[in-house]
């Protein structure tokens, strides 16, 4: 344990990322430049290892625009930098990449009439590795900006609060693009975008304000049968837990055919499309869904912002605490 807290298994701590994306449904292919800064560990570390699988790497540039050297192999990506740093130096590498992803990501134009084209990234199941590189590790913590680009009829969640959304001209197409940004450090493993052509609700806990992102013609019924108790959720597990929620967002995103019930993002939860209720359904507390759905996105929030789990292996503690207050 000692020796994986001084540095012994990374060189570098990553402490921001800055990530612009574009969604290519048609292909089910992102498109996009990660920049990832990063502190130094040890004295003289004269390079950078990120996790990175299946990706095509187009170029590699240090923070003053310098091509680095790299390679990747064994599921990692080895680079270069130009000058070693001394140990708590800060610097930063920018890699332009593509990528079809086989896990963690995917879109889709076709659902069937009752669902609109959309598309979902997390770390779930593989972690980001297989869709982005970065340090794709359970332990750590940085801040994070997030521009996702893609065609002009669809909207982009993502983790934090949406600072901007820019409309686009490129290559004759009609494109938008939004621009997150988490304002506190959150769990790398934790990042998550989603995309649709959504009809946004919302409501507001306490100081949180609340979005509710669902398959455009959602009937609006069903929706507040699936979702009317989150304010009522997050304000009574406010009390409970004697802290406020820890972010001054949080978005809910229902998707078709997640590979789970729920997906979990730092400030963002996705919700597989079968959750919402059909006008014959009724909150079902035997049935457990949704409302334990929806309580279950909620709490992992609270936990998910104070522990971040120092190995894959360790997450069942924040999972355990997770899962007695969604009960309670």
């Amino acid at each position: 344990m000692e020796a994986i807290w001084q540095g012994s298994s990374r060189d570098a701590d990553l402490i921001h990322v800055s990530l612009k994306l574009a969604l290519d449904l048609e292909a089910g292919r992102v498109v996009g430049t990660v920049k990832n800064s990063f502190r130094a560990l040890r004295e003289g570390t004269a390079r950078l290892r990120l996790h990175a699988e299946d990706l095509e790497i187009r170029e590699v540039t240090g923070g003053d625009g310098q091509a680095l050297g790299y390679r990747v192999r064994d599921g990692y990506m080895e680079i270069t930098l130009e000058t070693p740093l001394a140990l708590g130096d800060e610097a930063s590498v920018e890699i332009e990449f593509a990528a079809t992803p086989a896990s963690g990501y995917s879109s889709t134009l076709n659902q069937g009439e009752a669902f609109a084209p959309s598309a979902y990234g997390s770390a779930f199941p593989s972690g980001l590795r297989t869709w982005m590189p970065t340090w794709d590790a359970p332990g750590d913590l940085a801040t994070m900006d997030t521009k996702i680009v893609l065609r002009d009829d669809m909207s982009a969640v993502a983790n934090g609060v949406l600072i901007a959304i820019d409309t686009l001209s490129e290559d004759g197409l009609g494109q938008k693009a939004f621009t997150w940004r988490s304002l506190t450090e959150i769990p790398v493993r934790s990042m998550a975008v989603a995309a649709s052509q959504f009809d946004t609700f919302s409501a507001k806990a306490g100081e949180t304000e609340l979005y509710f992102h669902l398959p455009h013609g959602t009937d609006p019924e069903s929706a507040q049968r699936t979702f009317g108790e989150s304010t009522a959720v997050l304000e009574y597990f406010t009390r409970r837990l004697g802290r406020p929620f820890p972010f001054p967002r949080y978005d809910q995103a229902v998707l078709p055919n997640l590979p789970a019930l729920m997906l979990d993002g730092a400030s963002l939860t996705m919700i597989d499309a079968t959750e919402l209720s059909s006008q014959a359904d009724e909150l079902d507390d035997r049935r457990e869904r949704p409302r334990r759905t929806v309580a279950r996105g909620a709490a992992r929030k609270w936990f998910g912002a104070w522990i971040s789990p120092l190995e894959e292996r360790h997450r069942w503690l924040l999972d355990g605490l997770a899962l007695t207050l969604e009960l309670d």
